[in-house]
């Protein structure tokens, strides 16, 4: 009976994206008549190509819904209306609660590594079933008032060797008046492996900043300046972009498209978002993390996040959308610039970069997990949606984009990777994947308070 209901559903699902699909597929016939009833066809096309994405959208999520069909007939589980993309994504968060507590602290006989310091917690941070790469850990913890506000130190314990001390601050406070515990992870962590860090609290002043610490201070004319050892960012109230990507490993070269106002630089949401003016409010101010909220004039919430020592950024929007993009440089990949560059799609399709002469016939696009661009010299554009696949595209820069979605299935989480390559493209967009996918985090065990 109740396969029959399911069954139901589904076919009464199908007919209504049918219909839909129908309805656009017939107001993109009309547009066209209409147009060229007064005007030449040039420039049709570029309205024409949205309504044949939207046709592709329309197909794929049929594809998935008769998939779901035969599951069901197969005598599966019904998919999650996510996964099969009638819903959009829930809202996502980097943050969490330790998985488990355990009274008894970690490691008691170690050495105290922060003599200064009166406590000491023990984290067993585990990256389950993923590999894990500049690993940022975000965990909520009820933290006693008189350690809360003071500074931290974090050390990560290794089997073979010393202690590498790594990134780590106590924000105060997070959600319920508990304190959030922000730590930074360099390298890799194999998945089913676990990382063991001592955390020092009650130290009475603030330790030396490490090399790749973040930082953002405000500029005159209220731009937000956030930069750590490997990028620095310009942040603009318009439209909440990043006006500038500064890398340190191309000279502090700026590789945004040039300008400050409209659609130039990065973190692009297009049409009504484009020139909102947006209210930047500071979540946290490093030296693990820089986090921004920019709220526009219809209440959007795009959440803008910097680690340390990482040349990614990430952003998490309070709505989900199907148009994002990355405007930079033509002379950055383009094939008619001084530094022509490769594409690579995690499906795998790769090829030249088009010329910036050629404007948007020059993109592709593919259906995937992430897309990215990069020269000779290894300085790389890149873009991932780690929670779903969208319809990425990469243009020769310029108004022609550099690395976005467009007509895409909607998404709500992008990080952007804008720097020198210390991998291969693949791995590097693969590793940001896997690590920064909301919906497969990784875990924190947090072990009981010792006093020094």
């Amino acid at each position: 009976r109740e396969l029959a209901r399911q069954m139901e559903l589904l076919n009464e699902i199908e007919q209504l994206v049918d219909t839909t699909r129908r309805a656009h597929a017939e107001l993109g016939g009309e547009f066209e008549r209409i147009w060229l009833s007064e005007s030449e066809p040039y420039a049709l096309d570029w309205t024409l190509k949205r309504y044949r994405d939207v046709d592709q959208r329309y197909g794929e999520l049929t594809a998935r819904l008769k998939a779901a069909h035969e599951a069901v007939r197969r005598g599966e589980p019904l998919p999650e209306p996510e996964e099969i993309g009638l819903v959009l994504p829930s809202s996502l968060a980097r943050h969490a609660r330790p998985r488990q507590r355990i009274p008894e602290p970690l490691q008691p006989a170690a050495p105290w590594l922060a003599p200064q310091a009166s406590h000491r917690w023990g984290l067993v941070i585990e990256a389950g079933e993923s590999d894990r790469w500049q690993l940022p850990v975000e965990v909520n913890m009820s933290v006693p008032a008189e350690l809360a506000a003071s500074p931290v130190r974090a050390f990560w314990l290794q089997a073979d060797g010393p202690a590498r001390e790594i990134l780590a601050q106590l924000d105060n406070p997070a959600e319920g008046g508990m304190s959030r515990l922000v730590l930074v992870l360099p390298g890799e962590l194999p998945r089913q492996s676990a990382a063991q860090v001592h955390v020092y609290l009650g130290l009475s002043k603030a330790p030396a900043l490490l090399p790749e610490a973040v930082e953002a201070c405000q500029r005159d004319d209220g731009a937000v300046i956030v930069r750590n050892n490997a990028v620095q960012l310009t942040l603009g109230a318009e439209g909440a972009h990043v006006y500038e990507w500064r890398s340190a490993a191309a000279e502090d070269r700026d590789l945004t498209m040039p300008g400050t106002t409209g659609w130039a630089g990065f973190s692009d949401l297009g049409g009504a978002y484009r020139q909102s003016a947006n209210r930047l409010t500071c979540l946290a101010r490093g030296p693990a993390l820089v986090r921004y909220q920019c709220e526009d004039e219809s209440g959007l919430l795009k959440t803008i996040s910097l680690f340390g020592g990482c040349s990614w950024m990430e952003v998490i929007l309070s709505d989900a959308v199907d148009y994002y993009w990355d405007f930079d440089n033509p002379r950055n990949f383009a094939a008619d610039g001084p530094s022509p560059g490769q594409y690579l799609f995690s499906t795998g399709d790769t090829g030249a970069v088009g010329r910036e002469a050629d404007g948007v016939p020059a993109q592709v696009r593919a259906a995937a997990d992430w897309a990215i661009k990069w020269n000779e010299q290894r300085m790389a554009l890149g873009m991932t949606t780690p929670e779903v696949a969208a319809q990425f595209v990469v243009g020769p820069g310029g108004g022609a984009g550099g690395v976005g979605i467009e007509g895409s299935r909607p998404a709500s989480h992008f990080v952007t990777f804008a720097g020198q390559l210390s991998a291969e493209p693949a791995q590097t967009m693969q590793q940001l994947k896997q690590t920064l996918d909301l919906r497969q985090k990784s875990s924190v065990v947090l072990h009981g308070l010792q006093t020094k």
